[in-house]
């Protein structure tokens, strides 16, 4: 496989955590979730920037990872410049809310995320990036897993 730094983006429940299990387990490359940069594992509360930086950059400055997440303030940037790979997985605002609803906790509270952030923040992203494929559906998806095995 040429990728070996894989950053997936994505609004709540786009499919992030799937896709990265999948890449993860066919390609043998460890991935993480930026959630866990952010807030303290089993807790509501959230770690200082100065903290997830330091956190981002250990993982980032490994030979293989991939990464997912929602979050794409100015401490993720310099990880995603290091990426071989970017994916924007860009479903439908109601693909998204009903795997809210159906799946997750505090769903009012995420619901009102996937319809107040768009897609254009993540898609800004081609411009820095040395790869960047942006996936809307189920068939795109596997067609894209298809192509890089």
């Amino acid at each position: 496989m040429k990728f070996k730094k894989i950053f997936i983006f994505g609004l709540m429940g786009s499919g992030k955590t799937t896709l990265a299990k999948i890449i993860s387990n066919y390609f043998k490359i460890p991935y993480y979730t930026t959630d866990n940069f952010v807030y303290i594992r089993n807790s509501e509360k959230r770690r200082s920037i100065e903290e997830s930086k330091k956190i981002i950059k250990k993982i980032s400055d490994k030979e293989k990872w991939i990464i997912e997440g929602a979050h794409n303030r100015e401490w993720v940037k310099d990880t995603v410049k290091k990426a071989d790979l970017v994916i924007f997985l860009n479903p439908s605002k109601i693909v998204m809310a009903k795997r809210i609803i159906l799946n997750r906790k505090n769903k009012f509270r995420l619901l009102y995320g996937i319809l107040r952030w768009g897609p254009k923040t993540y898609r800004d992203y081609k411009k820095i990036v040395k790869k960047f494929v942006e996936l809307k559906n189920k068939k795109e998806i596997n067609n894209f897993l298809k192509k890089i095995k």
